[in-house]
This record gives C-alpha cells, structure tokens and sequence, in this order.
C-alpha cells in the first residue's frame, strides 16, 4: 500500500509529536489478506474500504508501533495463521485469537494454544460471552485474558465476570463509547478489568473535545494502571488515517502517565513477552 504524500508527513508529525523512540504496543489491529487462498471470513466484498491487504508491512508503513492482533475471523484455522505470522514478525508481540466456547473441544483448544508464548488470550461480543458465561474457565486456569467487545451492556457483564471468575483478566475493547455510561462504575474496584481506548474518533469530522468528559470518567474508573492503547486499524481507516488516531489518543494521555499508557500496561495485562 502506497502512502500519499499527506499520509508520509503525518506519520511524521505524529512521530516527532512524543518522541519517535517512545515505545509503543498497539493492542488492536486486524491482519487479513482477501487474496490468500480460499479468501477471508470477513471483511465482505461490500465494505470497500477495507476489503483489501491488511497484513504486517502494510501496517509498518504507517507506524513504527509493536502490535497485538485480534483475530476477527471465526474460522478456527485462523488462530493459528495469526500465530503464523507473529512467528514471522518479531514486531508482532502476540495475538488474541477467536475460540469457541460452545466447542466441546474448548478446553482442549484452550490448553493447546496456551502453550505458544503468542497465544494472549481470546475475544467475544458481548452476546456470546453472556450465552457461554459458565463455560471460561480454561481460559482463567491458563492465564489467558478475554477482550470483551460490545456496547454499554459490557459493563455490568464485566462485574458479573469478574465475581464468577476472579484471576480472569478481561479488557472492554474501543472506549469511550462516546458518551459517559453510569454502569461503567461498576469496575471501578475490579481490578482484573480493564480499559482499552481504542477508537476515540467515531466520524470524520469528529475532535478529542467531543470526547473528554468520557474520557475523563474511563480514567477516573480504571486509573493509570488499567487502561491501555489500541487503534482498531484497519477499521480506524472508515473515519480517519491511523496516525489521526494515534495523535488524538497521545494528545489526551500526554499529561497522564503516558508509557503506561503506551507500552507498560499491555504487558501486565496481556502478559506479552512471557
């Protein structure tokens, strides 16, 4: 993929904006190929913008950021092509994958995944996670975490998730969801959740001062501990480039703790690296 003269300058700026040394783990990028044998689950022919390559370099000519792909594809062989490709790129610090919970083999998928060092842990929406709510805990017993993905609902699923399974580390993908959400404070004790501020920008016209008092109220909730970044690219790319993404979440966390922010609480929640 190309980059266009605007596109090289703001990666630029974004750059030079917080330092380009600074360390970055990007927790939320999809890596797909429409072109690779037998095709891709999703994205749809029909959603143009993204049904093209997505794949690693695509993504290294936009930022210079370590990444965490989260496996949006339902089919089970797809866990280990992304397994594959962290294999082949170091930059790639692990994946999310997509299991199954109503699988009879669940558990065994679990455990046999658990065993690659890459292997982070797996995501549901919020509809699955609540139809399979007694059946996680092989993902509590191997250490793996739960991205949990969804709307306002996520918030009390996440408190009854967080009684029933205490070591669970989950984190609630793309906030803020635009709007501050009384429910959010459910978490604010539960310290095995956590926050990624992954999509803060919801249309093309859209500015971080639309979005500060739920900002604000995600970092009053989970504090400087438990809130990671994300970007969601290529979907980022339905309402503006990735480094408009990245400029507007260094621009909020600037002033807070921003390595942790950045880098060092992916690992602790994540456990990448291990």
């Amino acid at each position: 993929m190309r980059l266009s003269r605007r596109q090289l300058f703001c990666a630029a700026a974004a750059a030079s904006a917080f330092g380009a040394d600074t360390p970055i783990m990007d927790t939320h990028v999809h890596f797909y190929d429409p072109q690779r044998p037998g095709g891709v689950p999703w994205p749809s022919p029909k959603e143009t913008v993204l049904y093209r390559r997505a794949m690693p370099s695509d993504y290294q000519a936009l930022s210079k950021a370590r990444v965490i792909i989260v496996e949006a594809s339902k089919l089970f062989s797809d866990n280990q092509w992304i397994l594959d490709l962290a294999a082949k790129h170091p930059f790639v610090g692990g994946c999310v994958g997509n299991l199954d919970p109503s699988d009879a083999a669940f558990a065994q998928q679990v455990a046999t995944f658990a065993g690659n060092p890459k292997f982070l842990g797996i995501r549901l929406g919020t509809n699955r996670a609540q139809e399979h709510f007694d059946k996680l805990k092989p993902l509590e017993d191997a250490g793996l975490a739960l991205d949990l993905i969804g709307n306002a609902e996520m918030f009390p699923l996440a408190a009854r998730l967080s009684d029933r399974y205490p070591k669970l580390r989950m984190i609630l993908d793309h906030l803020p969801l635009g709007k501050p959400e009384a429910s959010i404070n459910e978490l604010r004790d539960r310290k095995n959740v956590y926050a990624k501020v992954s999509w803060i920008l919801r249309k093309a016209d859209d500015k971080l001062e639309n979005h500060l008092e739920a900002l604000d109220e995600v970092w009053s909730v989970f504090g400087e501990n438990r809130v990671v970044y994300g970007c969601n690219w290529p979907v980022s790319d339905l309402v503006v480039p990735y480094t408009k993404i990245q400029e507007t979440a260094i621009a909020y966390f600037r002033k807070k703790p921003l390595q942790k922010y950045l880098i060092d609480n992916s690992r602790a929640i994540y456990r990448w690296g291990r």
